[in-house]
C-alpha cells in the first residue's frame, strides 16, 4: 500500500491569567495568539519543501467545475452489455485525462475531499465526486469505482450517471474494493453484524456473491481472477496496520498466505508473485519478487534506505519504483529517487534527475509515460505536485501550481489513474 504519513497533535488549553488594566488585557490577548498558534497541525517529518515554489506565469490557475451525477440502481435482470472503449486507439495518453482522490490529514483525522480530473492538455481541474474516495477504473477506462462513505459507486466518466453496488461498504478500508481488468469484476468489502466480509459483483448484469475470506481489512489487488488481500486491524480513525497478505481465486481457493514478520509491505502485488522488501542485520535494503509455491526469488539490492512506492508496467516486464532518502538527525526526507527495475534481467535503470516530491508513481496504460504525484511545503502551505514524465525524451511537465491542490492541512493523492 501507498505510504503514508501521520501527525502529531498537541493538548491545546485555553490561557488564564489576570492583570489589572489595558496591560492585563494585552498580556491575555498575547497569550491567546500562542497558544492558538501550537494548536495548528505540525508539519510531517518526511515533508519537503516544493521543487519549485515560485508560481508559474504559464500556468495559470484552472477554474474547477463540477459534474452532476444522477443515480441509476443496480441492474435486476440482465440487461444488454454496456458498450466499451478500445483504450488501443489513444494515440497520445499524455494529452488524457489523470483521475485522482484528495486526502486530508488534520489532527490525526483522514478526510476524503473529492475525486477530481485534470485534463493534461489545458489543465482544466474537474471536480467529479465531492467527498467521495477513488478505489479503481474500469477496464476500458470509462468509469469509475468509488466509496461516499458506506455507499459503493460506480460512476460514468461521460455522462456523469452511476449505479450503487452496495450501500454497507467497509468505510474505514485503505482500499475496500478493486476492479479485476480481465474478469470484469468488482471485489469489495462490506461490514455487518457477522464482521467484515468479501463479495464480487459483475456491475453490468449485477451477478454477485458473497466469498469465503478470514476477516481482511482491504482488497490490494484483483487480476486475471486472483485476489490480493490485506490482512490486520484498522481503528475508528482509518488507521490500518497489515499483519499478512493472501492470496484467493475467483472461487474464493486459498492460493498462498504470507506473514510480513520483519518484511516490508509494497503495494505493487502480481496474481502470480509476493513482491515485498527487507533490511539485513547492517541496515542494506532489497526488494524481492518471489513466485508463489518456489523458493527462487528475483532480487534487487536499494541504493536507498527506503521504498516511497511501485508500480508495474502494463506489460508486466517492469517495475517502476521511488526512493526516498532521510536525514540521519531529523528523519525528514532528504531528496527522492527513481528508478526502473527489469526483473529477467536484473537491470537497474536509474532516472533519478527529476528533483520533485516522488510519493507516488503510476504507469501510463501505453508504458510511454509515468506521473509522480508528491508533497511539498512552502511558508506553512502543502502543496500537491504533480509531474509527468516521457521515459523515451526524459522530458517533464509539471503540474506544481494548482490552487486547489494547496491547503493550510497536509494533502495526499492516494489513488490515480489515467483516462482518455
Amino acid at each position: 500500500m501507498k505510504s503514508d504519513q501521520t501527525h502529531s497533535t498537541r493538548d491545546c488549553s485555553r490561557a488564564r491569567g489576570g492583570l489589572p488594566g489595558r496591560l492585563g488585557l494585552l498580556f491575555l490577548a498575547l497569550v491567546l495568539a500562542s497558544t492558538l498558534a501550537a494548536c495548528q497541525d505540525p508539519a510531517p517529518p518526511g515533508t519537503p519543501l516544493p521543487s519549485d515554489p515560485t508560481p508559474m506565469d504559464s500556468s495559470p490557475t484552472p477554474e474547477i467545475t463540477a459534474i452532476e451525477a444522477t443515480n441509476t440502481p443496480l441492474p435486476s435482470s440482465t440487461p444488454q452489455p454496456t458498450a466499451t472503449f478500445d483504450i488501443s486507439t489513444v494515440e497520445d495518453w499524455g494529452v488524457g485525462r489523470l483521475i485522482f482522490d484528495l486526502e486530508e490529514h488534520s489532527f490525526g483525522e483522514k478526510i476524503s475531499l473529492g475525486i477530481y480530473a485534470l485534463d493534461l492538455a489545458d489543465e482544466t481541474l474537474t471536480e467529479i465526486i465531492p467527498g467521495a474516495q477513488l478505489l479503481d477504473i474500469s477496464p476500458d477506462r470509462q468509469r469509475i469505482l468509488a466509496a461516499a462513505e458506506e455507499e459503493l459507486r460506480v460512476m460514468d466518466l461521460v455522462s456523469g450517471s452511476y449505479q450503487v453496488l452496495a450501500e454497507n461498504y467497509y468505510a474505514l478500508s485503505p482500499s475496500g474494493a478493486k476492479w479485476d481488468p480481465a474478469e470484469n469484476r468488482v471485489y469489495y468489502l462490506t461490514e455487518g453484524d457477522s464482521g467484515v466480509t468479501l463479495h464480487w459483483v459483475q456491475p453490468d448484469s449485477g451477478e454477485g456473491e458473497q466469498l469465503a475470506s478470514d476477516s481482511p481489512i482491504a482488497v490490494l489487488e484483483a487480476d486475471q481472477g486472483v485476489i490480493v488481500l490485506g490482512k490486520g486491524s484498522c481503528n475508528p480513525f482509518g488507521e490500518c496496520t497489515y499483519s499478512g497478505q493472501e492470496w484467493i481465486s475467483k472461487a474464493g481457493e486459498k492460493i498462498a498466505i504470507y506473514d510480513h514478520g520483519e518484511t516490508i509491505m509494497m503495494p505493487c502485488q502480481k496474481p502470480d508473485q509476493y513482491v515485498y522488501a527487507e533490511k539485513d542485520q547492517d541496515g542494506y535494503l532489497t526488494l524481492h519478487i518471489k513466485p508463489h509455491g518456489q523458493d527462487q526469488e528475483t532480487v534487487f539490492w536499494a541504493t536507498k534506505p527506503e521504498y516511497s512506492d511501485c508500480d508495474w508496467a502494463p506489460d508486466g516486464s517492469r517495475l517502476a519504483v521511488t526512493l526516498v532518502d532521510r536525514f540521519w538527525y531529523s528523519g525528514s526526507i532528504q531528496d527522492y529517487y527513481f528508478q526502473i527495475l527489469v526483473p529477467n534481467t536484473n537491470e537497474v535503470i536509474d532516472r533519478s534527475y527529476l528533483k520533485a516530491p516522488l510519493d507516488h508513481v503510476v504507469w501510463s496504460p501505453d508504458g510511454r509515460y509515468v506521473v509522480f504525484t508528491g508533497t511539498g511545503i512552502y511558508e506553512d502551505i502543502y502543496q500537491v505536485e504533480i509531474n509527468l514524465m516521457e521515459l523515451n525524451s526524459l522530458s517533464v511537465r509539471r503540474y506544481n501550481h494548482l490552487n486547489q491542490l494547496r491547503s493550510g492541512s497536509y494533502l495526499t493523492i492516494p489513488s490515480l489513474f489515467w483516462a482518455p
